[in-house]
């Protein structure tokens, strides 16, 4: 490496950093300026010092992941003791419990909490109770964080948890946000699997209870050949405009190709696509879950819209919430989630529906513990060589890139419930023991992902020429257009729409 580039240079280097300190302070003037208008206010404020140090452990972060010398954080844990303060702590019963989402509690935003009975290398021999939560920036590794246990007859514990943050600095090193995080709350072997109801509170410091708990999920246990074998998730809709009918088609092909589940996060939807969901919540096995922002974060509709898309990082990690939460809700009835969003179509080529197709994969895999199997992307843009015999925008539009994204990129996952602890967008994220392997890609002959986009997306501006332009013939819907079609067509005439 050159001793003339940016870090052999002590004046590039300050130069950048002033650079980078201007703009950090132009941008957080105008960003006061706009919230101010809303009464946003930031969580806590910063110091020069502070944002010096700050942008220099960024750029000192960013130089080592270009060199390949970056600290990744493992995604298996080594186990650990459980940790109780049992003759020290008398805590007293909370005075309230809460169930549902955002509970702020000791600096964290706590957002679901569900018991968890799987084997893990964390905690051998312990059930645990995972708390999926946020807090705002990262938790240094001095911060211990504390489980306070409670039951419904009056039993109690005060246990050392154990976080992490479901996220990895390389895909950004920076920290000024709401950083998600699954903290997991080891229960000791006097109160395990009691029938009872569970309530839970975080402190930095042993035994010190709160007024107010966070209700514990307990979820009935399901044989592994008795589960449902899909659930589908989807994060947080956010749409000022009307998808109702592209929705529609979305749902039905999902259940057409064998999804058992939908589970939806909503913060604002148009009233036809609110018409849709009400449908689909009565006449199917959907599930519709409202969110919020956390925190001082706005949740005015319209305020809150132009925030998330403004906020690109954030809404990555916001996004991390839903994802795991409708991990952890299925975790006991359904092998496989597949993250998805409503603009994209997992299409089996070969086996007629998801369950004949992991089935055979599962069996091309048999001598191993599989975590993620992750579907090639494919895009399909907007085009005037249309089908005309169908109506559905899915199948009038027979065109799409001629080139896949390579794997990994743009690439969904069924994630196996039983084997990983958090989830990332594209794939399982940390991984329950040391033999579950990492995410396997699914041969492009057996299944694809149709990733239908209005325009290219900005992730792959070097490559828009060629996605555009260079088209060919898909038939990858065919065998199912008919069915597809008549689905759709029943159920657009029976909204009304």
């Amino acid at each position: 490496m050159s001793r003339n580039g940016l870090w052999h240079s002590r004046l590039k280097l300050t130069l950048c950093s002033l650079s980078l300190l201007t703009c950090t302070f132009l941008l957080d003037k105008r960003l006061r300026e706009i919230e101010s208008d809303f009464d946003v206010k930031k969580p806590q404020k910063s110091d020069f010092l502070e944002d010096v140090d700050y942008a220099l452990d960024s750029l000192d972060y960013m130089q080592k992941l270009k060199e390949f010398k970056a600290h990744v954080r493992p995604v298996v844990e080594q186990s650990q003791t459980v940790e109780e303060h049992y003759w020290s702590c008398y805590l007293k019963q909370p005075e309230s419990v809460v169930h549902s989402s955002w509970l702020e509690q000791n600096d964290f935003h706590l957002f679901s909490a569900y018991y968890d009975r799987r084997y893990s290398s964390l905690f051998q021999e312990s059930h645990v109770i995972q708390v999926l939560g946020m807090h705002f920036r990262r938790l240094s590794n001095e911060t211990d964080v504390y489980c306070n246990i409670f039951t419904q007859d009056g039993s109690s514990a005060s246990v050392k948890g154990y976080y992490r943050e479901i996220w990895q600095r390389g895909w950004d090193p920076r920290d000024h946000f709401y950083i998600p995080y699954l903290l997991s709350c080891p229960v000791p072997e006097r109160m395990k699997d009691l029938q009872q109801t569970y309530s839970i509170a975080l402190s930095k410091t042993p035994c010190k209870a709160t007024p107010t708990a966070f209700a514990v999920n307990k979820q009935q246990v399901i044989q592994e050949n008795d589960k449902d074998d899909v659930v589908v998730c989807v994060k947080g809709m956010d749409f000022q405009e009307d998808i109702s009918s592209s929705l529609v088609e979305w749902f039905e092909s999902q259940f057409l190709f064998g999804a058992n589940k939908i589970q939806l996060y909503t913060y604002t939807v148009s009233p036809k696509t609110s018409k849709v969901l009400e449908y689909y919540k009565k006449k199917k096995n959907v599930s519709v879950i409202p969110l919020t922002l956390p925190g001082n974060s706005p949740n005015i509709p319209f305020v809150r819209n132009s925030y998330i898309w403004r906020n690109r990082q954030q809404k990555r990690r916001h996004e991390l919430i839903p994802y795991n939460d409708c991990l952890y809700r299925h975790i006991h009835s359904h092998k496989y989630i597949l993250i998805i969003d409503t603009d994209e179509i997992v299409v089996p080529l070969k086996h007629g529906n998801y369950k004949n197709m992991l089935d055979y994969l599962e069996r091309r895999n048999e001598t191993i513990l599989l975590s993620s199997l992750s579907v090639r992307n494919i895009f399909k843009f907007p085009t005037n060589q249309t089908d005309s015999r169908y109506e559905p925008y899915i199948l009038r539009n027979n065109m799409r890139s001629r080139k896949p994204s390579a794997p990994g990129e743009y690439g969904k996952s069924f994630t196996r419930t039983s084997n990983v602890a958090t989830v990332f967008n594209h794939f399982g994220l940390h991984r329950q023991s040391p033999d579950i392997v990492r995410t396997i890609h699914i041969p492009i002959d057996v299944a694809v992902k149709l990733h239908y986009k209005s325009k290219c997306p900005i992730e792959s501006q070097n490559e828009c020429g060629s996605l555009l332009n260079d088209t060919i013939a898909d038939d990858s819907l065919e065998p199912y257009a008919q069915k597809l079609n008549k689905r759709i067509q029943d159920v657009m005439t029976s909204i009304h729409l």
